[in-house]
């Protein structure tokens, strides 16, 4: 009879994966977070860096730090990659040009609508499966955003809110079409991504690269430390985890950006975005309670089995 109760080995070893993929991408959304703080700080006096030239410089650092592991693009599936570096370059550029036209916690918090692109798609295309509490959590998460949209749109507002939902609808065809490249080094993706975006921005950026040598110190390390590392990150946590877990754990990057760029520049934000970002928080607890219970449900189970 013990020969036909089922081992609960390989079902672990599956959540341990899983737990590391979302570990991934919880390391790559702070690092993310601290986007809108480079940003904002370049901006200013005394290097009044602008949108094309910063686009094109950090993505150019973050693909040359990582350009080591090119070799190992062999494998991955060339018309993928190719559809997923055009929506990365529109991602990258709307979301820097939204930055420039609105407050960071709007611009980010606006790209945060991509989840709910993502999980229709996932559903759609990889038939993945939304759970009653990640459907709450997406719910609650995008409610959080239409707030900070709602009120958000106001004269000289309106072309940094629509280049950030631009910069979600981006992100989300992104997410999903990298879900679908399980082959070829996260690394050479992440620098093959980022170096021909920034040849494809590079004649927009030409008459805006004469900065002062601190501005191209700090883009560099934007690009390896705030870009290049945590998209290798995001690769590897969508390998072990469903697109749909990994758009909701990135919900807090949203919180986090707001509050870096308050903190370091004094940009205060808004009574609607802060209203919107509690919201977001309740979606990230409700998701991240969900999986807590889930994994204890799983354990109990095993310990019953033994």
């Amino acid at each position: 009879m013990l020969k036909d109760i089922p081992t609960p080995g390989k079902g672990q070893a599956a959540r341990r994966r899983a737990l590391r993929g979302q570990a991934c991408i919880v390391a790559a959304a702070i690092l993310w977070s601290f986007g809108g703080l480079f940003i904002k700080t370049l901006m200013a006096e005394p290097y009044s860096v602008r949108p094309y030239a910063l686009a094109c410089i950090r993505s150019l650092f973050a693909g040359l730090a990582l350009a080591w592991a090119l070799p190992g693009l062999r494998g991955a599936p060339p018309i993928r990659v190719a559809s997923a570096t055009v929506a990365y370059a529109v991602l990258i550029l709307t979301y820097v040009l939204a930055n420039f036209h609105t407050t960071a916690a709007n611009a980010i918090l606006l790209q945060y609508f991509y989840p709910l692109i993502v999980a229709v798609g996932a559903v759609a295309v990889y038939r993945e499966r939304l759970h009653t509490k990640t459907v709450a959590a997406l719910a609650i998460g995008m409610a959080g955003v239409t707030v900070i949209a709602a009120g958000s749109w106001q004269p000289g507002e309106w072309l940094g809110v629509g280049l950030g939902l631009s910069s979600a609808v981006a992100y989300g065809v992104f997410l999903l079409i990298q879900r679908g490249i399980p082959t070829g080094s996260p690394v050479a993706l992440a620098s093959l991504y980022n170096l021909l975006t920034a040849a494809a921005i590079l004649p927009l950026a030409i008459g805006e690269l004469a900065m002062p040598p601190e501005a191209w110190a700090i883009i560099a390390v934007q690009g390896v430390v705030q870009i290049g590392i945590p998209y290798v990150l995001l690769f590897k946590g969508l390998r072990l985890t469903s697109a749909i877990t990994a758009a909701v754990i990135t919900l807090g990057e949203a919180v986090l950006n707001p509050l870096w760029v308050w903190l370091g520049v004094g940009e205060s934000p808004s009574a609607w975005t802060i209203t919107g970002g509690c919201a977001i928080i309740a979606a990230l607890l409700i998701q991240f309670l969900a999986k807590a219970n889930g994994n204890n449900a799983h354990r109990a189970a095993g310990r019953e089995v033994q």
